[in-house]
């Protein structure tokens, strides 16, 4: 497969448009614009990655899990429950 073929499948399998996918493969170190959408995206990425690994956590943990009723369990909540969603957005991009 191409790179583009790998970018456009890569891309569209985490939720991107194919507007943004298109930006994404023309974009220029000067197109500062772009770039910060760039930027905001992969934060949202970040965000969309914690909240799927705490799902999965959680899953995995209910799969073996006595406690009842489930949703009580002191294990299973911290770990539904996760970090505050403002700690991953203070994440600030690099500059490049």
């Amino acid at each position: 497969m191409s790179m583009t073929g790998c970018v456009v499948s890569c891309a569209r399998g985490a939720g991107f448009t194919i507007a943004e996918i298109a930006g994404f493969l023309r974009a220029t170190p000067s197109d500062t614009e772009l770039r910060m959408g760039m930027a905001r995206k992969a934060l949202e990425l970040d965000e969309d990655i914690a909240r799927l690994t705490r799902m999965r956590d959680s899953l995995r943990h209910a799969s073996t899990c006595t406690h009842e009723p489930l949703v009580e369990c002191p294990d299973f909540k911290t770990t539904i429950e996760g970090p505050a969603p403002q700690a991953i957005r203070a994440r600030k991009p690099r500059q490049a």
